[in-house]
């Protein structure tokens, strides 16, 4: 019982946590004036939101808090955080310019921040995970999904989700951005135990078989 008040109460200080990381990297974008600056207060942004998403995933998962539960457990946030962050040099590869001024006049988005390929990519790496039995590709499907997530939630207030073959969204409201951005762990969360019960399931059923 006592484990479950603590974790509700990091969960509610994360979860706030996601949502003023939003509203405050979006607010110095607005006072920052040279275009390096806020690039980088954007970036920043993508990143924290990306890390404290997959850090509530993460807590919500571990059983234990051991030391080698803690290293791994901070490897993935790092990686989720980093992911978040590095999905926007696709401006950069698809101007063919280290540019940043170049990286943001594209006529159109970059291959990256098509929602389409993140969903793809999330099948096919369960798909891997389930036919060979790699728990690891499930995990960086996970990881994947919650960092694409956020990041194109997040750019979805200005610029609606491309979902390629179906064409752009509307821009979202700007609540609903923060209200989405806040939701992702919780629906990865669920992903995670509706998969593992599958597997367990099926599991189960072999055995079952066997006998």
């Amino acid at each position: 019982m006592v484990l479950y008040r603590v974790l509700l109460n990091v969960n509610v200080l994360l979860t706030v946590s996601v949502s003023v990381a939003a509203v405050l990297g979006d607010y110095l974008i607005t006072i920052c004036n040279s275009p390096l600056g806020k690039a980088l207060c954007d970036n920043i942004t993508h990143a924290l939101i990306g890390g404290l998403a997959w850090t509530i995933c993460y807590l919500n998962r571990a059983k234990t808090l051991e030391e080698s539960d803690q290293r791994h457990g901070a490897l993935e946030v790092l990686a989720c955080t980093f992911l978040s962050s590095v999905i926007d040099l696709d401006h950069f590869i698809a101007a063919r310019s280290t540019l940043l001024k170049n990286a943001t006049a594209l006529m159109q988005r970059p291959f990256l921040h098509c929602s389409t390929t993140p969903l793809v990519l999330f099948l096919v790496l369960l798909l891997v995970s389930q036919t060979w039995k790699v728990p690891a590709f499930k995990q960086g499907a996970l990881i994947g999904l919650t960092a694409f997530a956020t990041h194109h939630i997040r750019d979805a207030a200005r610029r609606g989700l491309w979902l390629y073959p179906f064409g752009s969204t509307a821009p979202i409201p700007y609540w609903l951005y923060i209200a989405l951005c806040a939701l992702v762990p919780y629906v990865v969360i669920f992903l995670d135990k509706s998969l593992k019960q599958q597997q367990r399931v099926m599991t189960n059923d072999g055995y079952s078989h066997v006998v």
